[in-house]
This record gives C-alpha cells, structure tokens and sequence, in this order.
C-alpha cells in the first residue's frame, strides 16, 4: 500500500512540475512577444484515426 501511494504522489508531483514549468515558459514566452501555437485539428484527428489493439 505504501509504494502505490508513493508511486501515486510521485506521478502527481512530475505532472505539477511540468504544468508549473510550460506556464512559466508561456508566459516568458509571452512577455518576449513570441506566440505558441497549439497543434491543428488534423494531427488530434490522426491520431484517432489510427485503428485501436484489443486487449
């Protein structure tokens, strides 16, 4: 039980990390006039597209 919640608190940890991180980069990003542009519409289609494995 104890290494489930170590490994939970572990994961959440890396992903607060990283969402605190691409915020900062945003926003310096930002405040030296550069723009990020967010993938189109058709690369998040081809990626459903692709047929899915059963398990």
């Amino acid at each position: 039980m104890t290494t489930a919640v170590t490994a939970a608190l572990t994961i959440a940890g890396g992903v607060a990390a990283a969402n605190t991180f691409a915020d900062e980069d945003i926003e310096l990003g930002s405040n030296a006039g550069i723009e990020r542009q967010l993938p189109s519409a058709p690369l998040a289609k081809s990626i459903h597209a692709q047929p899915t494995q059963p398990l």
